[in-house]
């Protein structure tokens, strides 16, 4: 389809955590200290409230990374090709959906921050924050099994 060709592109074009090298600091998880170029956006704001999304926003994000990734990894198991795992392809998917890299860093903070911050109150969204590395991680099967459900479902309300 011309957004899996789209995304593929932008994907290859992602630089890989050993093509970046320096630290980011604090306010960004493990799994995402190596992915940032823009490293004005990582520190962390005193008041998390100031950086954060609105869940109704946050929640929508969650749900097109999904949708984007099961699409992606369908094109990607078609051409034989590794799955990327969550935190590079959400990083990706800013990317892709903001263009810009200092406004997909900047987005993608305020959407970590947001997750951090309201996944107790939404499983969604808890979800998210355990494929992210941000709460108790999830073993990557788990990830395929619950995208493989989720596309399942969507089917489902389609007909």
């Amino acid at each position: 389809t011309p957004n899996a060709a789209r995304r593929k592109s932008l994907l290859e074009a992602t630089p890989t955590p050993q093509q970046k090298g320096s630290e980011v600091k604090t306010c960004v998880p493990q799994s995402f200290r190596e992915l940032f170029v823009c490293k004005q956006f990582t520190l962390c704001p005193k008041d998390h409230s100031q950086g954060r999304l609105p869940q109704s926003m946050i929640v929508a994000f969650v749900n097109g990374i999904y949708m984007s990734k099961i699409e992606d990894d369908s094109y990607m198991d078609a051409r034989g090709d590794h799955r990327q795992e969550m935190p590079i392809y959400t990083y990706s998917w800013f990317l892709n959906k903001f263009g810009n890299i200092y406004v997909a860093e900047k987005m993608l903070l305020q959407f970590l921050v947001g997750v951090k911050s309201t996944y107790p109150e939404s499983r969604s969204i808890l979800n998210m924050a355990r494929f992210l590395g941000i709460a108790k991680p999830l073993p990557r099967m788990a990830l395929d099994i619950y995208l493989f459900v989720l596309n399942l479902l969507w089917e489902s309300d389609r007909k």
